[in-house]
């Protein structure tokens, strides 16, 4: 998917992310839930927006859901370079279990 600016230019894939992740440094998230909103519309499952603390949705984005790309099983090795808030590094440490790392 591609947007256009008001010069009817397509923008590349990395123009877009760094608007997009401009407009959230710029503009923060006003909500009481946070990213937590954004990660249910994405269709994160209600136990992971349960269970992770509500500071970790707090300043959470939300824009995307790498979980619906490829599930993460049980004892599998995740790592998220850039991964903000850490709100997706916490949903896969409920998935991979009592092994965990998290890399900053």
């Amino acid at each position: 998917m591609s947007t256009c600016d008001k010069h009817g230019a397509e923008k590349s894939h990395l123009e877009q992310i760094q608007a997009l992740y401009t407009g959230f440094a710029e503009t923060p998230i006003k909500t009481s839930d946070g990213g937590r909103e954004n990660a249910r519309s994405l269709g994160h499952a209600d136990d992971w927006l349960r269970r992770i603390p509500d500071v970790v949705w707090e300043s959470a984005a939300a824009v995307g859901n790498p979980f619906a790309v490829s599930p993460v099983e049980k004892g599998q090795t995740v790592v998220d370079p850039g991964c903000g808030a850490g709100a997706d590094a916490c949903v896969a440490a409920l998935l991979v279990g009592d092994a965990v790392v998290l890399l900053a």
